[in-house]
C-alpha cells in the first residue's frame, strides 16, 4: 500500500502530459482582431488594412480589408507575435495608424489624411531620379513620442522610388503626425533627421520641400559571390533558376541558374543588400532570402516542395474574335518591382493556361500586342491548391492616332527624341521622332495622353493631347524644371 501514492503520482502526471499534448494540439491559431471607424464614428467598410508584427527590421507584413461591418481579421503565427503595429488607409482620404495593445476587440479611429509630395535632388542640384526613399520612423502618437520603424521591406505604403524628376508621393498618412524620411540608395548618405523629419501638416496635401542629397563616397568594387541550392534534406539541387534581386531601384536584378552540383555564381556590389528567390522544377523558396555581402562563405539557399499553382485565361479581341498565338507574360513582384517569370502563348481558341506558378506572392500578367492597347492585369497572392481563373481578357484595337513634332531650343526639328505616351486606355507607348523631328503614337477614342520628352536629367517638355490630334507640337524652349 505504500507504493500507491508513487503510482498515483506518476499516473497524475501521465495524464496531466497528455491533456497538455492535446490542449496543445487543439489551440487556435492566434488571431488579431479589430474594428474600424470613420471620422464621424460610422463603419468603415472596405478599407486597406496593413498590420506588421514581428521584429521590426524583417518582420512579417500582412494586408488585408475591413469587411462589411467595419472589422479586420488576422491569423498569426504565435512565435511572430510581439507587438503588432497597423495602418489603415481609409476611405475619402482617411487613415490610421496605431500599435495594437491587444490581439483581439482592438479600435482604430481613422482621421483626415495627407498625401505627402516632396522632390529630392543631389548634390549638383540635378533631379535624384530613380532613388528609393522610405518612411524610416513614424510617431505613432501626436501626443507622445512613441516611434514605429517600418520593417525595411518593400511594404506599401512606406516605400517608394522617385521618378524621372527626382518626385515621390506618398499617399494617405495621417495629418498632425511627424514622419522621418530615409534611403538606402548607394549612390546618397543617409539622411539626417534635421533634413528627413516632415510634419503631416494639411489634410489635402503637404507639399515638401526640395531636399538635397549628399553625395556618398565611391562605391566599392564588384565582388565575386558564390552559393548553393540546397532542398530540405540539405542535398544540392542543379538547374534551379535565381534571382538576385539589388535592394535599390536603379540596379537590375541579376539572373543566374544552379550547376548540377547545386552552386552558382554572381558579382555584386558588396554595400548593397540583395533578395533572392530561386525555383526548379520541384523545389522553391516560399520566403524571400536578404543577403548582404560577408568575405567569406556560401550563401545557401533552403528550398522547399515547389507547389505551383495554375492560371488560366482567355484573350480577344474587342470585336470577340479569339486571338491565337499571342504571348502572354507572367511577372512577380520582387525587390519593388516586378520581373518576368514565366510566359504561355494562346492557342487556337485564344486560352492560355500557366501551370506552374509561384504561390504566397504578388504578380502581374503583361500582355502586349502590336494594334492593340497593351494590358496589365494584377493577380493577389495565390494561395497552394488555388487557381486563378481569369475572366476575359478583352484587348481593343487602336483606333485613333495623336502626331506631331519635337522642336529643339533653337528652333530645329528634334531628331531621335524618346517621346513617353501615357494614357489611362492606350496605356503606355514609347517611340522616337524620325529625321524630320515627327512622331505618330496610336492610341484609343477618347484617351487623354501624357507626352512628356526628357532632355537631360534636370529638363522636360510634358503636354497632354487628346486621341486625334495631329498637330501638336513639343517646344523645348517652353521646357519645366
Amino acid at each position: 500500500m505504500k507504493a500507491l501514492p508513487i503510482r498515483c503520482s506518476i499516473l497524475s502526471a501521465v495524464m496531466l502530459a497528455c491533456f497538455a499534448m492535446v490542449a496543445q494540439a487543439d489551440e487556435a491559431v492566434p488571431k488579431i482582431t479589430g474594428h474600424v471607424f470613420n471620422t464621424d464614428n460610422k463603419i468603415a467598410s472596405g478599407a486597406d488594412v496593413y498590420l506588421y508584427v514581428g521584429d521590426v527590421q524583417t518582420g512579417e507584413a500582412m494586408v488585408g480589408h475591413t469587411d462589411t461591418q467595419g472589422d479586420f481579421s488576422f491569423e498569426v503565427k504565435p512565435s511572430k507575435v510581439q507587438r503588432p503595429f497597423v495602418y489603415v488607409a481609409g476611405p475619402n482620404h482617411t487613415a490610421g495608424w496605431c500599435y495594437l495593445n491587444k490581439l483581439e476587440g482592438n479600435t482604430v479611429q481613422l482621421q483626415p489624411a495627407t498625401d505627402l509630395a516632396i522632390r529630392f535632388t543631389d548634390h549638383s542640384g540635378l533631379s535624384a531620379s530613380r532613388t528609393r526613399i522610405r518612411i524610416d520612423q513614424i510617431n505613432v502618437s501626436t501626443d507622445a513620442q512613441e516611434l514605429f520603424t517600418p520593417p525595411l521591406r518593400d511594404d506599401a505604403p512606406f516605400t517608394g522610388v522617385t521618378n524621372d524628376r527626382g518626385e515621390i508621393v506618398f499617399r494617405n498618412l495621417p495629418v498632425s503626425h511627424k514622419i522621418w524620411l530615409d534611403t538606402d540608395d548607394e549612390r546618397f548618405d543617409p539622411l539626417k533627421n534635421e533634413r528627413g523629419e516632415i510634419t503631416l501638416e494639411s489634410d489635402a496635401i503637404t507639399k515638401g520641400r526640395t531636399i538635397q542629397l549628399v553625395q556618398n563616397k565611391r562605391p566599392a568594387a564588384s565582388r565575386s559571390v558564390q552559393g548553393v541550392t540546397l532542398n530540405p534534406k540539405g542535398e544540392p539541387v542543379g538547374s534551379a533558376k535565381l534571382w538576385i534581386v539589388p535592394m535599390v531601384a536603379w540596379k537590375p536584378p541579376i539572373k543566374a541558374t544552379s550547376s548540377k552540383d547545386g552552386t552558382f555564381q554572381f558579382d555584386i556590389d558588396p554595400s548593397i543588400e540583395v533578395e533572392i528567390w530561386a525555383q526548379s522544377d520541384e523545389y522553391s523558396n516560399g520566403e524571400r532570402l536578404l543577403w548582404r555581402y560577408r568575405r567569406s562563405g556560401m550563401i545557401k539557399v533552403p528550398l522547399d516542395k515547389f507547389e505551383p499553382v495554375p492560371i488560366t485565361g482567355h484573350l480577344s479581341a474587342s470585336t470577340g474574335k479569339p486571338l491565337a498565338g499571342i504571348q502572354v507574360k507572367l511577372l512577380q513582384g520582387i525587390g519593388g518591382s516586378f520581373i518576368e517569370r514565366l510566359t504561355a502563348t494562346t492557342d487556337e481558341k485564344g486560352n492560355f493556361q500557366i501551370d506552374n506558378a509561384p504561390p504566397n506572392v504578388a504578380l502581374q500578367l503583361s500582355v502586349n500586342v502590336p494594334g492593340f492597347a497593351g494590358q496589365t492585369i494584377r493577380i493577389k497572392p495565390l494561395r497552394t491548391g488555388q487557381t486563378a481563373k481569369l475572366s476575359n481578357i478583352i484587348l481593343k484595337q487602336f483606333d485613333r492616332t495623336i502626331a506631331g513634332k519635337v522642336i529643339a531650343e533653337d528652333g530645329r526639328p528634334m531628331v531621335d527624341a524618346k517621346i513617353n505616351a501615357q494614357g489611362k486606355l492606350s496605356g503606355t507607348i514609347v517611340t522616337e521622332t524620325d529625321e524630320t523631328g515627327s512622331f505618330r503614337i496610336p492610341a484609343l477614342a477618347g484617351d487623354r495622353i501624357k507626352l512628356t520628352v526628357h532632355l537631360n536629367e534636370e529638363y522636360y517638355i510634358e503636354q497632354t493631347a487628346t486621341a486625334g490630334d495631329q498637330n501638336v507640337i513639343l517646344d523645348a524652349r517652353a521646357k519645366q524644371n
